[in-house]
């Protein structure tokens, strides 16, 4: 069996996504090509796209294409224990993952490590940057709450809780919340930070931290937990891709695509 990891966005603000919809149909349609960085030697490039409906509800899909900018690839002919470059008919492929974009979410696969989630993603809002004319998404992978909750739990005690990137929600009903956001009003800043190395450190139960911590969950922030485990540091970054939310999709060779574009259209139905 083999498998792919699929990967959750999404946008942060709540704004829908309706507008990458037709980016991305105009890109594919014009073939157009990106580079993610002028000095990357790999270029990008949508393949398969299809503009769905279910249930009279929209979505698209498709896949984003890694390939080399340049027709060559090393070749070793192991008769003659050598390495020679070999001019190739077409840009050889890298590598491909599959997409969906649905509403506030984007899911993205990854296959390996040849194709990272993160390059997926600033494709696919690359190939929409110049048609996108309302106010800038603001996309990012979802964190996974079970984890930092489990992080918390094992700590003996945290010493230092820092959020960044922190999105306000006036209208939420939640006291914690309120109470998180008095603080960072008053402080006129979108980060945070508390810190206590002396004693049991800071206090989990605090309305404050709870807070933040929910905000957390939404996506409304990035959160950074130091922790002490028997005197050791340990830590919990947000940010970082461990702890961001995903999952294994199993397959037997030549069923990728089938069953990884099975598993989005899953995700789609849990929304509905």
């Amino acid at each position: 069996m083999q498998e792919s990891t699929i990967w959750t966005s999404i946008e942060r603000n709540d704004r829908k996504l309706d507008s990458l919809f037709d980016s991305l149909e105009n890109a594919y349609s014009f073939k157009r090509v990106i580079l993610l960085n002028e000095e990357e030697e790999y270029q990008y490039a949508i393949h398969e796209f299809r503009n769905n409906p279910f249930k009279n509800i929209r979505y698209v899909s498709g896949q984003i294409v890694k390939f080399k900018r340049e027709r060559e690839v090393d070749s070793f002919n192991i008769d003659n224990d050598s390495i020679t470059q070999e001019q190739t008919n077409n840009p050889p492929i890298i590598g491909y993952s599959n997409f969906v974009v649905f509403n506030k979410n984007i899911w993205i696969e990854q296959k390996g490590r040849i194709l990272g989630q993160r390059q997926v993603l600033n494709a696919i809002l690359k190939f929409c940057e110049e048609k996108i004319k309302i106010e800038k998404l603001d996309i990012d992978f979802v964190t996974d709450s079970k984890a930092m909750d489990q992080f918390i739990e094992t700590q003996e005690k945290i010493i230092l809780i820092r959020f960044s990137n922190i999105i306000l929600n006036p209208d939420n009903p939640d006291r914690n919340i309120q109470r998180f956001e008095e603080i960072i009003k008053d402080s006129n800043s979108k980060n945070t930070e508390f810190s206590n190395s002396s004693g049991e450190g800071i206090n989990k139960e605090s309305s404050i931290v709870k807070g933040g911590l929910k905000l957390a969950e939404m996506q409304k922030l990035n959160v950074k937990i130091e922790g002490e485990i028997g005197g050791e540091k340990q830590e919990f970054n947000s940010s970082k891709g461990r702890n961001k939310q995903k999952e294994k999709v199993k397959y037997e060779k030549g069923k990728r695509d089938e069953s990884v574009m099975s598993k989005l259209i899953q995700k789609i139905k849990e929304l509905i």
